[in-house]
């Protein structure tokens, strides 16, 4: 068996649905902050490794502008926070 390890239900079944028989491992894991995403999942993989034996796999996105050299990378999410999407708009945020 081959566990999937995430919290979020959508990444989940989107899993299930490319690769039959993959099983969701929901556990807490720290996540880390590095520009390096390689960093980013060994540390993933090696926190879900000492919680449970088996084959286990992450997701792990990033988003690179080259004219901002290569950010936000892994840092993604507060990247996105930091500019104020809809979704994480702050009131006082303006975006220019």
């Amino acid at each position: 068996m081959i566990y999937f390890i995430s919290g979020n239900a959508g990444k989940v079944n989107e899993m299930k649905a490319l690769i039959p028989g993959v099983e969701q491992l929901n556990i807490e894991l720290d996540e880390i902050q590095s520009l390096d995403s390689r960093i980013v999942v060994e540390h993933k993989l090696l926190g879900a490794a000492s919680h449970h034996d088996g084959q286990l796999f992450v997701d792990d996105t990033c988003l690179i502008f080259n004219c901002l050299g290569a950010l936000p990378g892994p840092l993604m999410k507060l990247f996105i926070e930091r500019l104020g999407s809809k979704r994480h708009r702050r009131p006082g945020l303006s975006l220019r």
